[in-house]
């Protein structure tokens, strides 16, 4: 069987986790999908948010962020884990946000490194943007936080000091009714919190 990326940090604890956040985290199947609902994609009101704009708009051409926001938006998402020729496992995420104007997309691969014992993402279309990601189980759901990142130019790669890059943390768990619930907040040093988003999301048999 196939193991997750999220494997050497969750296995040890599944048992604390719901038998749905295991099979999401730690999948048995290849290929999970997802739909539903977030009911709040935000970002700051004042002038720091406003700063952020430009950030928010850069992003959307890498598949990273975007700039809007809105209630109730519809969302999709698609998991697939394999394994490269050379052993390696890939967990790959897509995400999309359904706004009324236009359909915005968070794309990223990641697989388990153990010389960095960190889940290393590579996000964007042209997996541009390398994190660190650190998962732990808290408050009944998992936790990630975001850690050191890169910014992968061609040959180039880039480290990124703490004051430009985004931290992101990422809680995902069970609500009263069985869905998965999840929030994502995005914090800078110069830009504090600035984006986010909360909403809940179901697993769904037929493609999305």
């Amino acid at each position: 069987m196939i193991n997750s990326p999220f494997a050497p940090f969750l296995e040890p604890q599944a048992d604390r986790l719901p038998p749905a956040l295991r099979q999401h985290f730690l999948p048995v199947r290849e290929m999970q999908r997802f739909r539903g609902l977030m009911k709040h994609v935000w970002r700051r009101k004042d002038w720091l948010g406003s700063a952020s704009i430009p950030v928010l708009w850069i992003g959307t051409f890498a598949g990273l962020l975007f700039p809007e926001i809105g209630d109730d938006i519809s969302f999709e998402l698609e998991n697939q884990i394999y394994q490269k020729p050379d052993g390696q496992v890939v967990m790959t995420w897509s995400r999309r946000f359904h706004f009324p104007k236009c359909v915005r997309e968070f794309y990223a691969v990641m697989h388990f490194d153990q010389g960095r014992n960190a889940i290393v993402d590579f996000l964007g279309k042209g997996e541009q943007l390398e994190v660190e990601l650190h998962p732990c189980i808290e408050d009944g759901g998992i936790t990630i936080t975001s850690g050191k990142q890169w910014l992968r130019l061609g040959i180039l790669r880039i480290p990124l000091p703490s004051w430009i890059a985004g931290q992101a943390k990422i809680h995902e768990s069970l609500n009263d009714k069985g869905q998965f619930a999840i929030r994502v907040t995005i914090h800078n040093p110069i830009l504090q919190d600035f984006f986010g988003y909360e909403g809940t999301f179901e697993s769904v048999s037929e493609p999305v």
